[in-house]
């Protein structure tokens, strides 16, 4: 397991405890990370590895994986969906809820008592075979609905779930997220506050603040912590956050260049084709095409 870990920010709805959608990406892209909420993948087309707390399984169509709240993971793609061949797509289903989704009944009612046994060993990360295919049925459900029902269908899938007697668990039975370090947190802070203000003049005084630390002891932390340096992972920010523009907005790219946060066009196309391999004109080009 690689040793640099992020902190996710999940915007979930104050609304509903519960985001699910279905995804369809060239490859998995997200680094190795971790966020409170707890999380459902299902894999509908595709092939890699899942690294989850100190362990790893491989995924193919039908893999469905539950991660614990807190728990380090990241997904890699098999080496062919990272050839720009569009006969290999990364297609499935994502759901995440909140750290207390149903906290009293779960941990109370012993009508809850197996759910509550499935939550507490996906802190090792849960993997079900790809012949789960009660399960699939029940997680399209719970994506395709809204409201109430996707919450009734999240607790039938939970429950599903923890009748299985298929699953397995991923990372050992050693691991516990409670073994985190403090400096764990205090990264969540930093990011935190990063994901808030990425668009704003961000000086290395104020967030070094943030981490309660000097100027120098900010950059040894953050790079060992995210293998970036503050600016880079900032504009790396800056660039998703265009490229999101770009593919779902008719601004030009002239305003977008300085809604993200660049001073001049010329710096902003220099760093977005470093970052992508393509100009933003390409960018939303290629995209545009791709919809049609």
């Amino acid at each position: 397991m690689k040793d640099k870990l992020m902190f996710e920010p999940i915007a979930l709805n104050s609304q509903s405890p519960v985001i699910a959608r279905n995804f369809d990406y060239d490859h998995f892209f997200f680094p190795l990370h971790y966020h409170d909420e707890f999380e459902i993948l299902y894999i509908k087309e595709g092939t890699g590895t899942t690294f989850v707390a100190d362990g790893a399984t491989d995924f193919a169509p039908g893999t469905i994986i539950l991660f614990g709240s807190c728990i380090p993971h990241y997904s890699k793609s098999s080496s062919q969906f990272y050839q720009n061949n569009p006969n290999y797509r990364l297609r499935g289903s994502i759901i995440q809820f909140e750290k207390e989704f149903m906290s009293h009944p779960i941990n109370n009612y012993p009508e809850f008592r197996s759910t509550k046994n499935l939550l507490e060993q996906s802190s090792q990360g849960i993997c079900f075979p790809p012949e789960c295919q009660k399960l699939v049925s029940q997680i399209e459900k719970t994506t395709s609905s809204h409201g109430f029902l996707r919450l009734t269908n999240l607790l039938q899938l939970l429950f599903m779930m923890s009748q299985s007697q298929d699953f397995r668990t991923i990372g050992s039975v050693l691991y516990n997220t409670r073994e985190q370090s403090a400096d764990n947190n205090r990264l969540k802070k930093i990011l935190t506050y990063l994901e808030q203000h990425y668009l704003e003049e961000i000086s290395l005084e104020e967030v070094a603040e943030i981490g309660a630390m000097n100027n120098s002891s900010f950059c040894r932390f953050f790079k060992d912590k995210t293998g970036k340096t503050l600016i880079q992972y900032i504009i790396e920010m800056r660039i998703a956050y265009a490229c999101e523009l770009l593919n779902n907005t008719t601004q030009d790219i002239f305003q977008i260049s300085f809604t993200c946060g660049f001073n001049s066009i010329s710096h902003f196309n220099k760093i977005f084709k470093r970052i992508t391999q393509v100009t933003p004109s390409h960018y939303r080009t290629n995209n545009l095409a791709k919809m049609r």
